[in-house]
């Protein structure tokens, strides 16, 4: 896999991409606890066919770590993503995200309409949808309760960086359908990244801000977006319920497709990943 590593000034900080391949740009957003190695079984399929670009979001890796939870609010992510479509001098780009990444990509598709030819979303919340369900259904919030736990100073951080190795256990191989999706190897990759205390305090501030700023959330009640939008959920996803897709079309102004995977969880491109990069090709042509 002919992959480089490519660092971009964008939005004040400087952003660590992996980048491959050649023609229209694909940009890849992943989520908690995630990094760009993410995408790293969808990556040599579709740079064959597009210029891919990885990003580990701020706050994550090897990209810039800024202080404070108001560093990370959702207009300035979104931001930082603009960025990254300009810095390679395109127009426009293809977004396909995943959870947190997914938040920003809808956000994205809103503010900068142009900018976005199709969207993508995995396993990934609107932001209305994530507000009004965060809200109004026992459900969700019974499921969200790491957002809440999240809110509390430091004890977070602490335990995190105290089981690091359970923590990934638990959350990736522990939520997954499929237990041989995550590897030993990958395990000790996310287990290194996050072995840096200040990705941590970071990857948390996204959770803390999403709390702080929660009515930027509603931004998008009477927002629609114009490119055509496919969402892609693994239907055994503990965090995130299906019920967030429910009525999503009403959001969008073109085409909205969603396609459920059965016995698939949140770690959708990690279990599935041959059929999702199928799916990534058939939308995006």
């Amino acid at each position: 896999m002919n992959l480089k590593s490519q660092y971009i000034e964008t939005n004040g900080i400087r952003l660590h991409c992996k980048v491959g391949g050649e023609g229209k740009l694909l940009i890849l957003l992943h989520g908690f606890p995630e990094f760009w190695y993410a995408w790293h079984r969808q990556i040599p399929v579709l740079m064959e066919e597009y210029l891919v670009v990885a990003p580990d979001l701020r706050g994550f890796n090897k990209s810039d770590k800024p202080k404070g939870v108001h560093n990370y609010k959702l207009p300035i992510l979104v931001k930082d993503v603009k960025g990254i479509i300009q810095a390679f001098g395109r127009e426009k780009a293809f977004i396909v995200a995943h959870d947190w990444g997914a938040l920003l990509a809808w956000e994205l598709a809103y503010d900068y309409p142009d900018m976005v030819e199709k969207l993508m979303i995995l396993n990934g919340p609107h932001p209305y949808k994530m507000f009004t369900n965060l809200l109004g259904s026992p459900s969700q919030i019974r499921s969200s309760w790491y957002i809440f736990y999240m809110q509390i100073p430091f004890l977070p951080e602490y335990f995190l960086k105290k089981r690091l190795e359970e923590f990934f256990e638990h959350f990736l191989v522990g939520w997954s359908i499929n237990k041989e999706a995550f590897s030993e190897e990958d395990l000790q990759k996310y287990k290194a990244v996050y072995s840096e205390p200040s990705t941590v305090k970071a990857a948390m501030s996204y959770y803390r801000a999403g709390f702080r700023y929660f009515w930027l959330l509603w931004n998008g009640k009477n927002k629609k977006v114009q490119c055509p939008v496919f969402i892609l959920w693994g239907q055994n996803d503990k965090a995130l319920s299906p019920k967030l897709n429910d009525n999503i079309e009403t959001l969008c102004a073109g085409k909205c497709t969603v396609t459920y995977l059965p016995n698939c969880s949140h770690w959708i491109q990690h279990e599935q990943a041959k059929v999702v990069s199928n799916h990534i090709l058939d939308f995006l042509k």
